[in-house]
């Protein structure tokens, strides 16, 4: 098998960090340097507190979906394979069915929407207006049969909604779901993605690396 050669590899991935825009209520990131080898040890060792929705992340069907797989049993084609990047001027804060049906999109595509959320996911503070998806749209994926997708703010669904129901649509079908992403830098096309979760058992969600890799 012959393997192409990679041309670039882009990283979508926002810096985790004690400053890390966190969803509110949500623990921001902490270290505690146990170890130091300037206080004459060995070596660095280091403990991290944080939200599994820190920053780039996945979230895994037991994140909303009673009954859902947690992230270790999710299956990894979910979050890796070749990928489409679009560009979304959604008209307001939703993303919808209409706009999602100028599109092509087919059965097991793995989709990323850049939308104009991009210098409001890089500014170090939290939005409560951003551009996600309505239900219309989620919906929508579904019927197409997506793999996965993946949003350029910290979540697919509007904040404080009452019902879940965006997340809970796509999850319960085991859509993989990216949030976070910073695809600013992006143009639309066809990608490699690899974002995979950690293998945390009973986990709703997993911090990512996220790329997109360009072959020769």
């Amino acid at each position: 098998m012959k393997i192409p050669k990679i041309k670039n590899i882009i990283d979508l991935s926002l810096e985790l960090s004690p400053d890390s825009v966190v969803w509110p209520g949500d623990n921001h990131l902490s270290f505690d340097r146990r170890v130091r080898m300037a206080d004459g040890a060995l070596c660095n060792s280091s403990t991290i507190l944080m939200s599994l929705h820190t920053a780039t992340h996945a979230d895994a069907p037991i994140h909303y979906a009673k009954g859902g797989k947690s992230m270790e049993s999710v299956q990894l084609s979910r979050f890796c394979g070749p990928a489409k990047v679009y560009t979304v001027p959604s008209k307001g804060n939703f993303i919808t069915r209409a706009d999602l049906e100028k599109l092509e999109i087919g059965k097991n595509d793995l989709l990323l929407f850049k939308t104009a959320n991009g210098e409001m996911l890089l500014d170090h503070s939290f939005h409560t207006q951003f551009v996600c998806f309505d239900l219309s749209a989620a919906k929508y994926l579904v019927e197409k049969g997506v793999r996965g997708v993946g949003v350029d703010y910290l979540s697919i669904e509007k904040y404080n909604t009452e019902d879940g129901l965006v997340h809970n649509t796509l999850l319960s079908h085991e859509i993989g779901v990216l949030e976070g992403l910073n695809l600013s830098q992006v143009k639309d096309g066809e990608y490699f993605l690899a974002a995979l979760p950690l293998k945390i058992r009973g986990s709703d969600g997993s911090p990512v690396r996220a790329v997109l890799i360009e072959f020769e």
